[in-house]
């Protein structure tokens, strides 16, 4: 018997949804290698369904406390959720940046410079 064998779907299924769809917790909780688990889900393409839902309740548990921190007016959570949720609405950050003493920034087309450089060798180069 193999450790691919060893332990029942719904076993590995358990251990899934309690390790919140962490393999090496999984694996913890089941007292064998991560490896033994991926190999499980790589099997068991239900398992998979069970990594996926476990991942997907854990983003609606930090939602719910990232909430939880916007309720109690904790600053820093509130900031995260206007510059991301609330993108839409115009609450970004914005990094205006300017060339010297508040001018345009100046750009050299570098591209240019050098093919205009090989032209003038490759001119003088003719011309000998």
């Amino acid at each position: 018997m193999t450790n691919v064998d060893r332990y029942s779907v719904e076993t590995v299924s358990i251990a899934l949804i309690e390790a919140r769809g962490v393999q090496t917790e999984a694996a913890k909780l089941l007292g064998c290698d991560r490896c033994t688990v991926a190999e499980y889900i790589k099997r068991y393409p239900e398992l998979k369904a069970v990594v996926s839902e476990a991942k997907e309740t854990l983003i609606d548990l930090a939602e719910a406390g990232l909430g939880d921190h916007v309720k109690d007016r904790n600053l820093k959570a509130i900031m995260y959720v206007l510059s991301t949720v609330g993108k839409d609405r115009g609450y970004t950050q914005r990094t205006e940046h300017t060339g010297k003493d508040g001018n345009a920034i100046e750009i050299e087309e570098r591209n240019k410079l050098i093919a205009d450089e090989t032209k003038s060798k490759l001119t003088q180069a003719l011309n000998q």
